[in-house]
């Protein structure tokens, strides 16, 4: 098994584990070397310290990018096309709020384990954009036409509950279960 810990600078901390550049240029270059490691399942999660699995894209960053570094990044590997194309079963442990870039990198996964109280959605609309990591295509395929819709164009955010509810996670624990229920998950897969 293989946990990947998003990682936690300063500055993600701030802002509860954003995915800006150099995050995702790490989990660019980790993701695909676990094809050839031998494990046999991926756990992704955040740093609980931000009760957060991702709040989504490092808005300051995103700020202070011109227009020329902004089509570079753009080009850039595709975190979510990445984890989503692993032959190795990944599961999604997810912390805390799942929002934008974080709900994309969750519905990449295979396996969805919520922690009860975590906020999940796609808040893009209400900085006036709209999801650009595949999350329009995977919601859908998740939970069917009309909840995706709501979800990007409202901006609103979802409790766990409903996001079991509705497909878009598999299973909902405690904080102090979801450890050790993701944990017992992954052994069974291993084996």
């Amino acid at each position: 098994m293989l946990m990947a810990v998003l990682p936690q600078s300063r500055s993600t901390a701030r802002a509860r584990n954003a995915l800006n550049g150099t995050v995702r240029e790490e989990l660019a270059t980790v993701l695909p070397a676990i094809e050839t490691s031998g494990s046999r399942v991926v756990v992704i999660t955040g740093s609980p310290e931000c009760n957060a699995f991702v709040a989504g894209a490092d808005v300051s960053e995103l700020r202070e990018r011109g227009m020329f570094e902004q089509r570079r990044a753009s080009e850039r590997p595709r975190v979510y096309e990445i984890v989503a194309e692993l032959t190795t079963p990944v599961i999604a442990s997810i912390n805390g709020h799942a929002l934008g870039g974080g709900l994309e990198l969750a519905t990449a996964c295979d396996i969805r384990i919520a922690q009860s109280g975590a906020k999940l959605g796609q808040p893009e609309i209400n900085l006036g954009l709209i999801p650009r990591g595949s999350g329009t295509q995977r919601l859908p395929r998740l939970v069917g036409e009309g909840q995706p819709l709501k979800l990007i164009l409202s901006g609103d955010l979802i409790d766990t509950e409903e996001a079991a509810e509705i497909g878009l996670v598999d299973e909902v624990c405690t904080q102090e279960d979801i450890e050790r229920r993701v944990n017992s998950l992954a052994v069974s897969i291993a084996e």
